[in-house]
């Protein structure tokens, strides 16, 4: 992903975090108490929508990068499905759709999904 994101350096959201997060103590930060948000939700929507987006994708590497390999289960029929399709996507990669065109087809709902 580039590195800026409506005008601003993606390391400067990292102050944004901050500023947003509760207090910490010590080393860690202060749980909320149930009921009550995690973070300061009318500071989030004074962002941006494409600075809230780069949040979300931060949270979701920072899950993704922590969390155990078991975490994220695939079954043995998904993955059967996902080897499948990659197998045919390599086979013939001008098989494959164009984002427009999906899009295009998505907003006109004209698309058509073949099995």
């Amino acid at each position: 992903m580039n590195d800026r994101v409506a005008g601003r350096r993606c390391s400067d959201f990292a102050q944004v975090r901050r500023e947003t997060l509760l207090p910490a103590v010590g080393e860690g930060l202060q749980i909320a108490p149930m009921g009550q948000p995690a973070v300061d939700l009318k500071t989030l929507r004074q962002l941006s929508v494409s600075e809230r987006i780069q949040l979300v994708e931060d949270l979701w590497d920072s899950i993704a990068e922590e969390a155990p390999d078991d975490a994220f289960p695939v079954s043995s029929e998904l993955g059967a499905e996902l080897d499948r399709r990659l197998a045919v996507a390599e086979a013939d990669p001008a098989s494959g759709v164009e984002w427009s065109e999906v899009r295009r087809a998505i907003e006109n709902r004209t698309l058509r999904l073949e099995p």
